[in-house]
């Protein structure tokens, strides 16, 4: 029966869903009321309940994946050859808890696991789509799913007639095992993108991810040689404006625009390679050891479990994300952060911070309107403000991090204040920028707290915006590998008569943790009433110092 696969979508509670039906093979994500392909589709989420209800042209359900998703990893097994090369490497299928297999085709099969492993997961999502051959006739090959593109899970196969079925289910999904993530390293090593010839003596292959708008789908084009880009003009992914031979730096190259024109696919803008940066590859011999930074793995026991915290349990060094929708007051708060961690005081009158100089970055405000905000507020701290009437580079940003005249930079927003024209939150560069900030405020003891703005919201029944209870990695304007470049991310949202901070989760705050406040529309001040299921932060603080100076001493 048709609708069978759907006595499993409760299963399927938590994950980001999609449901699916649009396309020549049925597997693109469609709206269920129109029945046309699904807009946004990267930005959108169903509960297993919307789906089950949904019309019959819903016959399948993807999920997304990454780190969007709860660090979704799935391999795509496609084909004897594909399974063959699993098999030689030891990985078992068996390992994983949730195997998504069709039952017209039993040599065609997913695995899904949980990525645990922060280094490998900001690999997997900086490299968009990873796809290696295993034989070209006939067609076979592993896919790693991992924040680009979606990947069905239940329900129809429409161009075999099958089903997709399960061994194992969903919640058994657990860690890759030591020769699974081998495997991975190994495919992230060699990413290899299938190639078609189009035209005799031009060979041209998919560009993904895309240097020049980032996008991890199938539409932008580049020549075998890697010289010359055909840059497809999309709705959510598209090149920059730029005049006839202004260039764009991406991917360790240069790229020179040369005019507009148009394939089989739609308008594009093409680019061609104008330099590149050459690196030599050798193996030092001993002249050359004693010149690299080598030092001893075991360095001592003094700082192990420790966080270089600048605001206790909330805040380390690094860049931290503070996202809200417009109007929750998400500006104040990071001005009383200011004010406590430049005077010394506990933000919201009970989380410790470590007393420093700030810097304030203002993009999103005129002078005159955070003048307005701060007398209200009665600020007493002398922090600093850069007001931005123009976007500030990365390259500035690193400059004031590098300096370290202020351990704590606050920027609002990463929207107005470091996207332009040529590199938009929407650009795979804008994340690999990111990346090198992370890093570099990380080395240099900096924490940067930067305001995000997020998508627009998704629509109820009668069309209206619905309102957001929590914010989710996939709520955050910009490409989704941003997620793989920060250290964490907090999201502030309206809740009863106050306000929920809670964690996405990254790096050092778990996932869910909650912070209830209170704000004072007289003076804009913030307060924290309670921390969801767990300990206020001192007291959490103070349990966590004993355990650190017990593994300390022993």
């Amino acid at each position: 029966m048709i609708f069978e696969w759907r006595e499993l979508l409760h299963e399927l509670e938590g994950f980001l869903l999609l449901p699916c039906g649009a396309g020549d093979k049925g597997k693109a994500p469609i709206d269920p009321d129109s029945g046309l392909p699904l807009k946004d589709w990267q930005n959108s989420a169903y509960t297993p309940q919307q789906i089950h209800q949904m019309p019959k042209h819903v016959i399948c359900v993807g999920v997304r994946t990454g780190p969007d998703a709860e660090n979704l990893l799935i391999v795509d097994i496609d084909g004897e050859s594909a399974l063959t090369y699993c098999t030689e490497l030891c990985c078992c299928v068996e390992d994983s808890g949730w195997i998504i297999a069709r039952d017209t085709d039993l040599t065609r099969l997913k695995v899904v696991f949980r990525i645990t492993n922060d280094e490998l997961s900001d690999q997997l999502a900086l490299r968009g789509k990873i796809v290696i051959s295993t034989c070209e006739s006939p067609k076979e090959q592993i896919e790693l799913f991992y924040g680009s593109g979606q990947c069905i899970v239940l329900g129809q196969h429409l161009a075999s007639g099958g089903h997709y079925f399960w061994t194992g289910l969903p919640k058994q999904i657990s860690k890759p095992s030591v020769a699974w993530e081998g495997l991975i390293q190994n495919l992230l090593k060699n990413k290899k993108i299938s190639s078609q010839k189009v035209s005799p003596g031009c060979s041209w292959s998919d560009c993904v991810p895309c240097p020049i708008c980032g996008r991890t789908e199938l539409d932008c084009r580049i020549t075998d040689d890697r010289s010359f880009i055909q840059c497809h003009k999309g709705h959510r992914w598209h090149p920059p404006d730029l005049s006839l031979g202004e260039t764009i730096i991406a991917h360790e190259a240069t790229w020179a625009y040369v005019g507009a024109s148009e394939n089989a696919i739609g308008p594009c803008a093409n680019f061609k390679i104008n330099e590149t940066r050459k690196v030599t590859a050798c193996i030092p011999g001993k002249s050359l050891l004693k010149d690299l930074n080598i030092r001893p793995a075991r360095g001592g026991r003094a700082n192990v479990g420790k966080v270089d915290w600048a605001i206790q349990g909330f805040a380390a060094v690094g860049i931290v994300l503070l996202a809200a929708e417009p109007g929750t007051g998400k500006t104040t708060l990071l001005y009383r952060v200011a004010e406590v961690i430049q005077e010394g005081k506990d933000f919201l009158n009970a989380v410790p911070v470590k007393q420093g100089s700030v810097l304030v970055i203002q993009g999103d405000e005129p002078e005159n309107i955070t003048m307005r905000k701060l007398n209200r507020m009665d600020v007493k701290g002398q922090f600093e403000i850069l007001y931005g009437d123009k976007s500030l580079d990365t390259n500035s940003l690193s400059e004031i991090v590098r300096s370290k005249s202020w351990r704590v930079i606050i920027v609002d927003s990463l929207t107005t204040v470091l996207a332009s024209s040529n590199c938009t939150t929407m650009d795979m560069t804008m994340a690999e920028r990111l990346y090198e900030l992370n890093k570099l405020a990380s080395e240099n003891n900096v924490l940067v707290l930067m305001t995000a703005h997020l998508n627009k919201p998704s629509r109820d029944g009668s069309g209206a915006p619905m309102k957001r209870k929590i914010i989710a990695w996939a709520d955050i304007s910009g490409v989704a590998t941003i997620s793989a470049a920060v250290n964490d991310a907090w999201g502030l949202t309206p809740k009863d008569n106050c306000f929920s901070l809670h964690a996405l989760g990254k790096r050092h705050v778990e996932a869910g943790t909650e912070w209830i406040l209170e704000r004072f529309p007289e003076d804009y001040d913030w307060e924290l009433k309670e921390v969801t299921d767990s300990l206020m932060p001192k007291e959490d603080a103070n349990i966590k110092s004993l355990i650190v100076s017990f593994l300390g001493k022993n």
